[in-house]
C-alpha cells in the first residue's frame, strides 16, 4: 500500500511539471509575440518619423534631461519662489531649440535621401 502511495504522488509530480513546462512554454510565446508586436510597431513609428534608434533615443533622452531638470526647478520655486523664476520660458525656450534642430536634422536627411537616389538614377 505504502509503494503504491509513493508511484501516485511520483506521478501527480510528474503530471503537474509537465503542466508548469506546457504554460510556461505558452507564456514564453505569448511574451515573444508581445516583444515582436512591440518591434514592428517600434519599426512603423521611427519609419514615419524618418529617424534610425540611435537618433530617436538621443532625441527622446534630450527631453527626457530637459523635463528632469525643468521639474526639480518647479520643485524648487514652489518651496523657495524667488528661485528660479524664469524656469517655464527657459525650458519653452530649450524645448523649440531641441524640437528646430531635430527638424533641421531631418530636413538635410531627406535632401541627403533624394540626392543619393537621383544619383542612382544617373548612373
Amino acid at each position: 500500500m505504502l509503494l503504491s502511495n509513493y508511484f501516485i504522488k511520483k506521478y501527480f509530480n510528474l503530471t503537474n511539471h509537465i503542466k508548469n513546462i506546457i504554460n510556461i512554454k505558452y507564456i514564453m510565446k505569448k511574451i515573444i509575440n508581445l516583444i515582436n508586436k512591440h518591434i514592428n510597431l517600434s519599426k512603423d513609428h521611427l519609419t514615419d518619423i524618418n529617424m534610425t534608434y540611435i537618433q530617436h533615443t538621443k532625441h527622446s533622452f534630450s527631453y527626457a534631461k530637459t523635463y528632469f531638470i525643468a521639474s526639480n526647478k518647479a520643485l524648487l520655486h514652489g518651496v523657495f519662489p524667488s528661485v528660479f523664476m524664469t524656469a517655464s520660458t527657459d525650458l519653452e525656450k530649450q524645448l523649440n531649440a531641441i524640437s528646430q534642430t531635430q527638424q533641421t536634422q531631418q530636413t538635410q536627411q531627406t535632401q541627403q535621401a533624394q540626392q543619393k537616389k537621383e544619383l542612382k538614377k544617373r548612373n
